[in-house]
């Protein structure tokens, strides 16, 4: 399963692309899967004109940084991500 949703860059005036979730079930793992999945992603984001992909990734989980390096993707040292929690009182 792969979700993301199209964002627009208002300081550069770019389409991109945030992968909001990517899940292989573990027994379908290390089989392509996951790779067919940002495949699916990077053709459909070339075909709506988004210029990058992005998404987060848990500071633990080193096998899914790994995957993303075999992919070819690089850490953003532009960006910080923020979060600001909100309480319902």
């Amino acid at each position: 399963m792969i979700a993301w949703i199209l964002t627009h860059e208002l300081y550069s005036a770019q389409a991109g692309m945030y992968i909001s979730d990517i899940a292989v079930h573990a027994e379908a793992r290390r089989k392509g899967v996951g790779r067919a999945l940002m495949t699916k992603a990077k053709e459909w984001a070339a075909d709506h004109g988004v210029t990058k992909l992005g998404w987060d990734v848990w500071k633990h989980n080193a096998s899914a940084m790994q995957f993303y390096a075999r992919l070819g993707a690089t850490v953003d040292t532009e960006a910080l991500p923020h979060l600001l929690l909100l309480t319902n009182r």
